[in-house]
């Protein structure tokens, strides 16, 4: 059972592990990259820490079925607002997507 569970976790876990990393080079001109991904890596450690102080708390409040569909909205939700707001970048080159725009408004 623990060898199963390692397996269902690191599978599913590669995907988003990744793209934090992928995604935020892929999409910020060369000038401002490093910054860029900087503030994105910052935001992403301070949720993990107010994640990790939060869940014992909402667990012992509102119990693990509720905490956990919690949870999966607030994936959801990024989910959406992912789909919504940020391009595609598959198949462009860095100058090309360096050179793109979200809604009328010039990135970088």
């Amino acid at each position: 059972l623990v060898v199963m569970a390692f397996a269902v976790y690191a599978f599913f876990s590669g995907g988003p592990g990744n793209l934090q990393w992928l995604y935020p080079n892929e999409l910020f001109p060369t000038d401002i990259r490093a910054s860029a991904v900087g503030v994105i890596m910052s935001l992403s450690r301070i949720g993990t820490i107010v994640s990790t102080w939060a869940l014992p708390i909402f667990i012992n409040n509102y119990g693990i079925s509720n905490t956990m569909l919690m949870g999966a909205g607030i994936s959801l939700f990024g989910l959406l607002i992912s789909v919504a707001f940020a391009p595609e970048t598959r198949g462009m080159s860095l100058a090309q997507t360096s050179n793109m725009t979200i809604r009328g408004q010039r990135m970088g």
